[in-house]
């Protein structure tokens, strides 16, 4: 009825008082401008009666007040869209902590037990080292005495001299006189026995306490590995859930995105339409206020003038951010981590090689005609050249399972392999069981099966008993027990220092 009233009045039909209060409110209650410009066009064409006049000022009236505020309120409402939509990605980061949580709270508590454990660790193997000292004067007194027993008994030879007749001695003195002696040699042998028996006694006595202290600090280290265990899994899994989170929440922010473009797009260039067709509609109502004579120029002007609103119009379209959740960069088996975890442990208590999930990498070779696909840890790291220290080995891995390279300084690998043996006994054992345990002097190198060589087969050995050793070379403890010494050098042809590496 209100489209058909405008019509009428372009027509120049005669306008009653209830048509003009109608058609004060038509453009205010129309959805679009864009059917209205015509019809505006087509009334301002005609004479500028009263009547006609004041309808046109209270259309720009309507014009300002709510035809573009409109316009203005949807442009407004678009970019709220679009910002909101844009937020989603910066909340990715708030999903990722919440995600990951749980996960550090584990790893802080357990990293503090793991702290603890190692200080107690470190307590009772400086106990076992204490004790294992200990047993050194016993030892020294046990080879001693009982060195002294078999020097006795070596005598034994000398006796027929001893007892033969002395120069006009009589029968019954050489019986007195051997009997004195044998009397006297038989106690002072018998308490020499009983000294060693006492020194051996107490030296197995010691050993056995040394033993238990071990065996104390083997467990503790053992249940410390395993508070190791738990806390480096927390921290992968804390990364692990960091990243699952920023990736479902980017994943669907981007999505959210972009399937909004077209229809915001679309509305923009909705916003720029309505816009136009309102400023001309103005433009146009504004013909009534002009001379008869400058009016056909100004309506010429309104419709061929194209109002696009001085860039108020026009969205702003940010473009996809990187993904940035912030996850944690020390994780387990990283150098921060090492740094921050590992490194404010106690010297005599290392932690071992990480065997948490993100620790490990998948590796695939490809021949031609197989592929293998492995995991294991990031890199070789090196934890000692030789001659070293027994504070620096120890803070290589104490474990077993540690997979193991010995590579001559600045030349080629000698020996490469998963935990130790002694000369050639395949005892697969850590270095920790002979550090900790080992009571054997000598050379240990990583478990082989067979020998192996480093560099051509003409390579020259060293020499083991003065015949050609095939063996790689070792690291010894230079005659001293493995569990008291305190440095080892290399034992390589050539006399080359080795660089010690673990595969962390």
């Amino acid at each position: 009825m209100k489209l058909g009233l405008l019509q009428g009045l372009a027509l120049g039909a005669a306008m009653k008082s209830r048509e003009i209060q109608d058609l004060k409110q038509l453009l205010g209650l129309a959805s679009s401008a864009l059917p209205l410009e015509p019809l505006v066009l087509s009334l301002v064409v005609q004479n500028a009666t009263p009547e006609l006049k004041t309808i046109a000022e209270d259309m720009l009236k309507v014009v300002d007040s709510q035809m573009k505020a409109e316009v203005e309120k949807g442009v407004q409402a678009a970019q709220q869209q679009i910002d909101s939509n844009m937020k989603a990605f910066d909340d990715c980061a708030a999903d990722a902590l919440a995600a990951g949580e749980s996960h550090l709270k584990t790893f802080n508590s357990q990293r503090d037990l793991h702290l603890a454990c190692r200080k107690d660790e470190s307590a009772a193997w400086s106990v076992s080292e204490l004790c294992k000292k200990e047993l050194e004067p016993g030892s020294r007194l046990k080879t001693s005495e009982c060195g002294t027993v078999t020097s006795i008994e070596s005598q034994s030879s000398a006796l027929p001299g001893t007892c033969a007749a002395q120069t006009s001695e009589s029968y019954e003195t050489q019986l007195k006189r051997m009997q004195q002696f044998i009397e006297g040699s038989l106690a002072s042998f018998m308490d020499q026995k009983e000294k060693c028996s006492n020194a051996t006694a107490a030296l197995a006595t010691k050993q056995k306490e040394c033993d238990n202290k071990a065996a104390a600090h083997t467990a503790k280290r053992e249940g410390c590995n395993r508070e190791q265990d738990t806390m480096d899994s927390a921290s992968c899994s804390q990364h692990a859930a960091m990243t699952t989170a920023c990736n479902v929440c980017y994943a669907a922010a981007k999505v959210g995105y972009e399937r909004s473009l077209d229809t915001l797009k679309a509305q923009q260039n909705g916003f720029q339409q309505e816009w136009n067709a309102i400023m001309k509609i103005r433009c146009l109502l504004e013909s009534f206020a002009k001379e008869d004579k400058d009016k056909k120029s100004h309506i010429h002007s309104c419709s061929n003038t194209e109002y696009d609103g001085n860039g108020g119009l026009t969205l702003n379209f940010p473009s996809i951010p990187a993904q940035n959740c912030q996850l944690p960069t020390d994780t387990a088996a990283s150098a921060g981590y090492q740094s921050r975890v590992h490194n404010v442990l106690p010297a005599d208590a290392p932690a071992k090689t990480c065997a948490a999930d993100c620790c490990f990498v998948s590796t695939t070779t490809t021949t031609s005609t197989t592929t293998t696909t492995s995991t294991s840890v990031g890199g070789w790291v090196k934890c000692g050249t030789t001659p070293v220290t027994r504070d620096t080995l120890k803070k290589c891995p104490q474990g077993a399972g540690a997979k193991w390279r010995l590579q001559q300084v600045g030349g080629d690998v000698c020996a490469e392999s998963t935990n130790w043996e002694y000369p050639n006994d395949n005892a697969d054992k850590s270095l920790g069981f002979y550090m900790d345990t080992f009571t054997s002097s000598g050379w240990i190198g990583p478990s082989t099966a067979g020998d192996q060589g480093c560099g051509s087969s003409s390579q020259a050995w060293a020499v083991c008993n003065a015949t050609p050793c095939l063996w790689p070379p070792q690291i010894n403890s230079n005659g001293v027990s493995w569990n008291t010494a305190t440095s080892w050098s290399a034992y390589a042809a050539g006399g080359s220092e080795l660089d010690i590496f673990y595969w962390a």
